[in-house]
């Protein structure tokens, strides 16, 4: 871990990522596409799957996380000139992403073990692209989010995006933490790592099949492990580590 602090022997607060790490969006953003394409080649006689699973990919990889943007791009990709058609199409791959999105069923419950241990809790999580996308998002979805102490939507409320660290002190000084003693808790090891290490917090993937760099300080196969981590050795950061060696 890289950091701003010394290393701390109790752990005061979590934070976590939200689409990948508390919320199952693999069935929902392979519905979703596959709903757009559909769409599209009723529109316009031409297939585009194969084009807006590339540009889906390619985006995401740049940080580019406006739906318009990704389906103006496919349109293009196949010759087509973007017109008032995306944003219908933008309107209906949300709503087949709500249909499809799930909550990880250990989800609500590890949440509430580490508040119960007394854990300040935070949701940290980057922008859809649109503003107020995001948060519209995490009102309406399927996680109360009265079981954190504050959230806060990179993109939205600053401007900087994960990785960068900006985010993660903006949040751990609203919830009141020193980094050192803080953990976030994500999927991604690109987006999720970097930024919360260079600010100095203590950084756990869970559901993480990437082994390369850039390493997190533990892998856990699910938050539940996370939460029993947290409680069995009594939330120090150093003594998880050596047991998840």
């Amino acid at each position: 871990m890289q950091g701003e602090g010394a290393r701390s022997n109790l752990l005061r607060g979590v934070l976590f990522d939200y689409d990948g790490t508390l919320i199952h969006i693999g069935e929902a953003k392979r519905s979703s596409l596959k709903w757009v394409a559909w769409r599209l080649e009723q529109l316009l006689g031409k297939n585009v799957e194969d084009e807006l699973t590339s540009v889906e990919m390619e985006l995401e990889l740049s940080q580019s996380l406006d739906r318009r943007d990704w389906i103006a791009e496919a349109e293009r990709r196949v010759g087509v000139r973007p017109g008032s058609e995306v944003e219908e199409l933008v309107e209906g791959y949300w709503k087949v992403w709500e249909a499809f999105v799930r909550v990880f069923p250990e989800a609500a419950c590890a949440l509430g073990a580490m508040r119960n241990c007394g854990l300040k809790l935070g949701l940290l999580t980057n922008s859809d692209g649109q503003l107020g996308l995001k948060q519209k998002r995490l009102e309406t979805g399927p996680l109360p989010l009265d079981l954190f102490h504050g959230v806060l939507v990179a993109g939205d409320e600053v401007p900087q995006l994960k990785p960068d660290p900006e985010p993660f002190r903006v949040l751990l000084k609203e919830l009141g933490l020193e980094p050192q003693d803080a953990a976030y808790v994500g999927d991604n090891p690109r987006v999720d790592v970097p930024g919360a290490m260079e600010a100095g917090m203590y950084v756990f993937l869970v559901r993480s099949e990437g082994l390369g760099p850039p390493f997190p300080d533990v892998r856990f196969g699910d938050l539940m492990e996370v939460a029993r981590a947290l409680r069995c050795f009594s939330r120090s950061p150093q003594r998880i580590r050596e047991a998840f060696k």
